[in-house]
C-alpha cells in the first residue's frame, strides 16, 4: 500500500508539473496569461486530478464504487498517463491554430491599455446601469422558471432533490440564461473596480438560485480569467480581496446546504469547502472508467454518448419526443454503487471519460487536439479582432467559452456549448443596449 501512495504521489506531482508547463514558462518571461488555451485548460485538469490523487495518497476514495480499484498500484497512474497524452494532443491542437504554447507579450495587449472601452460607443455608466438590468432580467428569468417548474421559489429552495427529479423538462433552457448572467461582474471589474463590487455585492446572493457551487465558481473563474491580479491591485487592492472574500465566506456555507437539501443547517466555512472540494469525482470516475474497460471489459461505445450530447443541444420545445439524455445511464454502469438506475442523476464522467468510452484512447487523443485546435483558433481570432475594434467585445465573447470550461472537463459537453452559446448571446445583447443607450441620448439633443 505504501508503494500504492508513493506512485500515486510521483505521478500527480510530475503530471501537474508536465501540465503546467507552459503557464511556469510564461510566469517565467511576465508574460503570464490565464485567458491563454493551453494555460486555462491544464488549470482546469490539475484541479480535476489532484483532489482524487490526494485522497488515493491518504488511503481513501471520493466514490464507493472506486474502493475495488484502490488495490491497483497503477489505477490512477494510468488515468494520469492518458491525461498527459492528451494534453500534448491538445497543445498540438493549439500550435495548429496558429496560437503559440506560451503567452507572449501580445497576449496581455488588452490589459495594457486600461482606457480600453469594453464596449465600442458605450461609457462605463452605460455599462454599469445596462449589465446591472441584464443581471435583473436574468433573475426574473430563474425566478419563473422556479414559480412555474418548481412549485415556487422557496419550495424549490427546501427540496432542491425534488425539484430537480420532480419538476419535468424543458426548465434547463433558462436556467442556462440565468447562469450566464454570471459573467457580468466579471466584465464591470475591468472597467472600474468599483462597479465590478458593486455587480459582485449584487450578483453573489443570486446565485444560490442556481442551487448549486455553480454559479459561485463561475463568477470568481472569469473574474480572475480575464483580468488576473490586476483587479487586486493598488491601494484598493486589500479592500477588493476581502470584499471577495466575505462574499464567499458567506455564500459558500449556504449553497452547501442547499446542495445537502438541509437549508436550515448550520455550516462552517471549513466543511463548506471541503464538501465542495469532496463533489469533484470527475477525474476518479475517469479512472474508473480506464480500469473498467481494461478489468470488465466493457466495450467501447462508438460515438453514441457524444452523439447523445449533441442532441441534447435541441430545446425540447422544438423536439418534444427528445428522448432522455443517456448520460444517466453513464453512472449506474461504471459506478453502480454509488448511482442506482432507479433514481436517474446527471453525473461528472470527466471528458476524458466520456471520449475513453467512446474509443479508448485514440479518442481521447483525437478529441483533445480538436479541442485545442478550436480554443486556441477562437483565441487568435478573437485577439485580432479585438485590436481592429479597439474594444474588448471579441475578447469577452473568448472569456464566455473559457470561463465554461469546468463543465467540459467534467464531461457535460452540451451543457458547456449552451453555456457559451448563451453567454456569448448575452454579451452582445450587452455590447448592443450599452452602445445604443448613449447614441440615443445623442439623438435626442
Amino acid at each position: 500500500m505504501g508503494e500504492l501512495r508513493l506512485a500515486v504521489a510521483l505521478a500527480a506531482i510530475v503530471g501537474t508539473l508536465l501540465l503546467c508547463a507552459p503557464a511556469l514558462v510564461a510566469l517565467s518571461r511576465r508574460t503570464f496569461r490565464l485567458m491563454h488555451p493551453a494555460v486555462i485548460f491544464p488549470v482546469y485538469l490539475t484541479y480535476q486530478s489532484l483532489i482524487p490523487s490526494a485522497s488515493a495518497v491518504v488511503g481513501e476514495s471520493m466514490k464507493v464504487s472506486t474502493q475495488a480499484f484502490l488495490g491497483d498500484p497503477w489505477f490512477l497512474v494510468r488515468a494520469l498517463a492518458i491525461q498527459w497524452m492528451a494534453f500534448a494532443a491538445f497543445l498540438a491542437g493549439v500550435r495548429v491554430a496558429g496560437t503559440p504554447i506560451v503567452p507572449a507579450r501580445a497576449d496581455l495587449w488588452d490589459l495594457d491599455h486600461p482606457e480600453l472601452p469594453i464596449f465600442r460607443g458605450a461609457t462605463p455608466v452605460t455599462v454599469l446601469v445596462t449589465g446591472l438590468a441584464l443581471l435583473a432580467a436574468a433573475t426574473a428569468i430563474k425566478v419563473v422558471e422556479l414559480q412555474h417548474y418548481g412549485g415556487g421559489v422557496l419550495e424549490a429552495l427546501l427540496d432542491v432533490r425534488g425539484f430537480i427529479f420532480g419538476s419535468g423538462y424543458g426548465h434547463y433552457w433558462m436556467h442556462v440564461a440565468f447562469t450566464s448572467a454570471f459573467l457580468i461582474p466579471a466584465v464591470l471589474f475591468v472597467a472600474r473596480r468599483g462597479h465590478g463590487l458593486i455587480a459582485l455585492v449584487v450578483a453573489a446572493p443570486i446565485t444560490l438560485l442556481s442551487m448549486s457551487k455553480a454559479g459561485i465558481i463561475r463568477i470568481a473563474t472569469a473574474v480572475l480569467t480575464y483580468s488576473q491580479t490586476r483587479v487586486f491591485r493598488g491601494a484598493a487592492g486589500p479592500w477588493i480581496a476581502a470584499v471577495v472574500g466575505a462574499v464567499v465566506m458567506l455564500t459558500v456555507p449556504r449553497a452547501v446546504a442547499v446542495i445537502a437539501n438541509a437549508p436550515g443547517e448550520s455550516v462552517s466555512p471549513a466543511r463548506a469547502v471541503a464538501t465542495l472540494l469532496h463533489r469533484e469525482y470527475s477525474f476518479e470516475m475517469f479512472a474508473v472508467i480506464v480500469a473498467s474497460a481494461d478489468d470488465i471489459g466493457i466495450e467501447h461505445t462508438g460515438g453514441a454518448w457524444l452523439r447523445d450530447e449533441l442532441s441534447q443541444f435541441v430545446p425540447r420545445a422544438v423536439w418534444p419526443e427528445k428522448p432522455l439524455s443517456r448520460a444517466l445511464e453513464i453512472g449506474p454502469l461504471y459506478m453502480p454503487l454509488d448511482f442506482s438506475a432507479r433514481l436517474p442523476m446527471f453525473v461528472a464522467p470527466h471528458l476524458f471519460g466520456l471520449l475513453f468510452a467512446e474509443g479508448g484512447v485514440p479518442a481521447v487523443l483525437g478529441g483533445s487536439a480538436l479541442l485545442g485546435w478550436l480554443l486556441g483558433l477562437s483565441y487568435g481570432r478573437a485577439q485580432r479582432m479585438s485590436r481592429a475594434r479597439f474594444d474588448r467585445l471579441p475578447l469577452l465573447c473568448y472569456l464566455c467559452a473559457v470561463a465554461s470550461l469546468k463543465g467540459l472537463v467534467d464531461g457535460g459537453v452540451a451543457n458547456y456549448l449552451m453555456q457559451t452559446v448563451f453567454g456569448v448571446g448575452m454579451m452582445l445583447t450587452w455590447a448592443l443596449l450599452a452602445s445604443a443607450v448613449p447614441t440615443l441620448a445623442r439623438a435626442r439633443r
